[in-house]
């Protein structure tokens, strides 16, 4: 009997957790909001048992659920001893951009109910969702992503296919300035290579373009930083699978996060998509130049 595979999804309120249950439920994922977490062993087991086994599940777990919300970690502990796979993906944004999405929606936090103002109230989810953060497979930023970059990288970290337990690599290409990605597993700095922000020409395009690549590529230290870089992912990658992780995310990082770290990036993957990895790219501020919302 396949088990049944189960994804939680689980975060802040307002960084779009109603988009991602509705993404997956389009991925025909058999899809449930604000399930009681005390439930789900139970609901799993019965997936898992019916005459047409349900064979992905997908269930939105938040603090909405109250004082249900206690059991999560209990919950989680039955499911692990049953052997009944998991993974969690926990969508986040700053405090900036929740506050802003609330007061532009015109709704009210779920713990504003006690008379909270909305700053403490998103201060206070902070705090109850920090052991649950501890334990996700993935953690999605969404300060600076669109409804359709969120889409597709749902679509790409949880296919509905067999043999899903291959390494997902999520690649994520930033700028300092606008602060450290958040929870990737190892951040490589690419600001010594040659900028093309100083060049007015280049200045207008990415690190997507071909001009901006070749510029880049002129820097003696790009070659050496991507082969190093390819060697080092070599060496690390199948060490965490043999450890039983199925999931590693890297940043790499320039100043704005528009231009040598997309290329170097683009190299990763495509080194990483060569050897079979599936790979998902996030290029955090691509939308800092008032192209979205964040």
């Amino acid at each position: 009997m396949t088990p049944t595979q189960l994804v939680i999804v689980t975060g802040m309120s307002g960084a779009g957790k109603s988009t991602a249950i509705r993404c997956l439920e389009e991925m025909s994922y058999f899809t449930i909001d604000n399930m009681p977490p005390s439930l789900l062993p139970t609901f799993v087991q019965l997936c898992a048992t019916q005459e047409r086994p349900v064979s992905h599940v997908a269930a939105v777990i938040d603090v909405r659920g109250g004082e249900f919300f206690d059991d999560i970690v209990s919950a989680l502990d039955e499911l692990d001893q049953a052997g009944s796979p998991y993974r969690i993906v926990f969508l986040d944004a700053s405090t900036e951009v929740l506050l802003s999405r609330f007061k532009e929606h015109r709704v009210r936090h779920p713990l504003q109910s006690d008379g909270r103002s909305l700053l403490d109230a998103i201060e206070a989810e902070r705090e109850l969702l920090g052991e649950l953060k501890g334990r996700a497979s993935v953690v999605l930023d969404t300060s600076a992503e669109t409804v359709r970059a969120l889409r597709g990288e749902l679509t790409k970290l949880f296919p509905v296919r067999d043999g899903g337990n291959e390494m997902m690599v999520h690649i994520v290409s930033f700028g300092y300035k606008h602060g450290m990605p958040a929870d990737v597993d190892y951040v490589f700095d690419v600001r010594y290579l040659r900028n093309p922000h100083h060049d007015p020409e280049l200045r207008p395009f990415t690190g997507d373009d071909p001009r901006v690549r070749a510029y880049v590529e002129e820097d003696p230290r790009t070659a050496e930083i991507r082969a190093r870089l390819c060697d080092f992912v070599d060496f690390v990658l199948p060490q965490h699978y043999e450890e039983g992780r199925r999931y590693v995310s890297i940043g790499i990082g320039c100043t704005g996060g528009k231009h040598r770290s997309r290329v170097v990036a683009a190299y990763l993957a495509e080194h990483l998509e060569a050897q079979g990895y599936r790979v998902v790219r996030q290029h955090r501020d691509r939308y800092r130049e008032g192209q979205g919302w964040g």
